[in-house]
């Protein structure tokens, strides 16, 4: 269960929040303290992860990226004017061993 309070230590009641811990920490303040921003599973097995934003003061969450599943996002920052900086990896090497008649 996701818990906020103020500063003055006074409870503020905000949407549950789920997030994966897979390599990093998943969420971000931004910049200006208004909003946290994170990374969500898919709501189906293999779905993407994707970022959402949950405004403090309206306590509404809103997925802001549609992003194709496959792909793994493990690590991301923000950026001062608000833009989201984020890996992608996915993990799809085929490897053969050849070996040369000599």
């Amino acid at each position: 269960m996701t818990k906020a309070i103020t500063p003055d230590k006074v409870s503020v009641p905000i949407p549950d929040i789920r997030v994966s811990y897979l390599t990093s920490t998943p969420y971000r303040f931004a910049p200006d303290g208004n909003a946290l921003i994170f990374l969500k599973e898919g709501a189906f097995a293999g779905g993407a992860r994707n970022f959402y934003i949950m405004d403090f003061k309206t306590r509404q969450e809103r997925q802001l990226t549609n992003l194709d599943p496959g792909f793994l996002t493990r690590s991301f920052d923000l950026m001062p004017g608000g833009r989201i900086i984020f890996d992608r990896l996915r993990e799809n090497s085929n490897l053969a061993v050849i070996d040369l008649v000599r």
